[in-house]
This record gives structure tokens, C-alpha cells and sequence, in this order.
């Protein structure tokens, strides 16, 4: 029989599923076609952010629906070893792709509010396949032995031990500084040329409300303190609401915000001015 209370989880899965999807096909097509709206560095920048959501919400989803039809009992739950070892491993690799996907976006969007050339979709593609590699070798850290293997949380959830040095170490040297990067990013973008501030003031606290809580659960961890009650459900579900938020702060507002900036690939237009200026005849 199903649990009435496990329908909620896979409910909003859905939906954030849906979303994402939505968000990718249309990042796919900015990317990968022609006379798009927005075209180049930007375009791969924003199916970067698409594919890292969607990098732990379809997994998530399957593994909740799982739980939900099938009980809490088998394998794939987090309170048995494998089901925890699947949920660490996708939790966390969305959420340093995730992470450094928007920290590449806030480069761009401090750029283009200043009218400087954006990086060229080589750039950015090879960023961007950097961070993918980057992310799947830190979590598959769990998985190997190199480190103590994913725990559940007091949240219900399995994520990375915070009380294993190694984990909380790597966790605060990406998160902090990309957290004060994207703040410092924005935060000058607003003194740029970008059109609406408010869209910047937007971004800072959407990204600042998922991962807040991250770096201090680090320092919480490494002084072998006791975690606040409710501090990882609090946590999970802040970064759990980044599916519905972020297809619509960087897949529409964003997205939006750079067209009206000027969003086709500056690269080439800026080369292309460059020639008439060495040649004008």
C-alpha cells in the first residue's frame, strides 16, 4: 500500500522534472542552433546550469517513486548501503555542478554589464566539461574508499559525512569561495549596465538560500559539533527548491536579461568590428 506521506517528494520531483526538461530543450536549441536569440559562450553557460539541476532531479525522482511504490525496505533506499551510496553520489554532483555552473554564468553576466567580449562557446564548453569532470571525480570520493562513504542525515537524506575531514574540507574550498565570487560577481554587475538590478539581487539570493547553509555545516563538522536540530532537513529542502527556482531565474529572466543586453556571441561581432576597423574600405 502507498504512504500518503511519501507522495509529496515525488510530486515535486515531478514537477521540477518537468521544468528542467523544459529548461534544457530550450538551452539545447540556444546552443545548438541558428539565429537564436542568444547564441555562443552564453547559450552553453545556461544548458550547463540545465543539465546540472537535471543531473540530480531525474535520479532523485526515480529513486523517491521507488521508495514510494516498492517501500522503504529494499535496496534503493537510503537507510540500506547502496540506495545511500546512489543518493550521495547524485546529491552531491548536482550540487557542485550546480554550484560552479552559476559561479560561470555570474563571469558572463559581470561581463556583459560592462560590454566587455564574452568568452567564445569554445570557452565556455571546455569550462563547462571541466566542471563535469571535476564534480564526478569528488564524488565518486565516497564511492572508492578515499574517503568515508556517504551518510544518511538526519534529514532523511544521504549526502557527504560532514564529520570526515577530507569531505567537509573539499565541500568548503568549493563552496566558499565560489559563494563569494558569485556574490562579488553580481554584486558589481548591478553597477554595470545591466538592466534590471532587481534580477541580479534575485540571482544572489536564490543562489545564497541553496548553498548558505554549506559552508558552516563544513566548520561544523571539522570542530566536531553537534548540528542544530532540523539544520539538514532545512538545508535539503533549501536546495531542493532550486529546481523550480532556477529554470526560471536563469532559463527565463536571465535568459531574457541577456538577449535585451545583447546576447548574441559578442566574440564574433567583436572580430567582426575589429576587421572593419583594420579595413575600412
Amino acid at each position: 500500500m502507498v504512504d500518503s506521506a511519501l507522495v509529496g517528494m515525488p510530486v515535486f520531483l515531478f514537477a521540477s522534472m518537468l521544468a528542467n526538461i523544459l529548461f534544457l530543450v530550450r538551452a539545447c536549441k540556444d546552443a545548438c542552433g541558428r539565429n537564436r536569440p542568444i547564441a555562443g559562450g552564453p547559450a552553453v553557460a545556461i544548458l550547463t546550469c540545465a543539465i546540472s539541476e537535471l543531473i540530480w532531479v531525474v535520479p532523485c525522482f526515480v529513486q523517491c517513486a521507488m521508495i514510494l511504490f516498492a517501500g522503504n525496505g529494499g535496496e534503493w533506499s537510503p537507510r540500506r548501503r547502496t540506495g545511500c551510496d546512489i543518493m550521495g553520489f547524485y546529491s552531491q554532483l548536482g550540487s557542485l555542478c550546480s554550484m560552479l555552473a552559476t559561479l560561470q554564468v555570474g563571469v558572463i553576466t559581470y561581463l556583459a554589464s560592462r560590454n566587455k567580449q564574452l568568452p567564445s562557446k569554445r570557452a565556455i564548453t571546455a569550462a563547462s566539461a571541466s566542471i563535469f569532470v571535476l564534480c564526478t571525480v569528488v564524488s565518486l570520493l565516497p564511492l572508492t574508499g578515499a574517503t568515508k562513504p556517504y551518510a544518511l542525515s538526519d534529514g532523511g537524506f544521504c549526502y557527504i559525512d560532514w564529520y570526515d575531514p577530507p569531505q567537509a574540507i573539499i565541500m568548503l574550498v568549493i563552496s566558499l569561495p565560489t559563494m563569494a565570487a558569485v556574490v562579488v560577481l553580481y554584486g558589481r554587475a548591478m553597477r554595470g549596465e545591466w538592466e534590471k538590478p532587481l534580477d541580479l539581487l534575485l540571482l544572489i539570493i536564490g543562489f545564497l538560500s541553496a548553498w548558505v547553509l554549506w559552508p558552516p555545516a563544513s566548520i561544523i563538522g571539522l570542530a566536531r559539533c553537534t548540528f542544530p536540530p532540523h539544520y539538514m532537513i532545512a538545508g535539503g529542502v533549501l536546495g531542493h527548491a532550486q529546481a523550480l527556482i532556477n529554470p526560471y531565474l536563469y532559463g527565463v529572466r536571465w535568459r531574457e536579461a541577456l538577449v535585451r543586453h545583447g546576447g548574441l556571441d559578442r566574440v564574433g561581432t567583436r572580430k567582426l568590428e575589429n576587421t572593419f576597423e583594420l579595413n575600412p574600405q
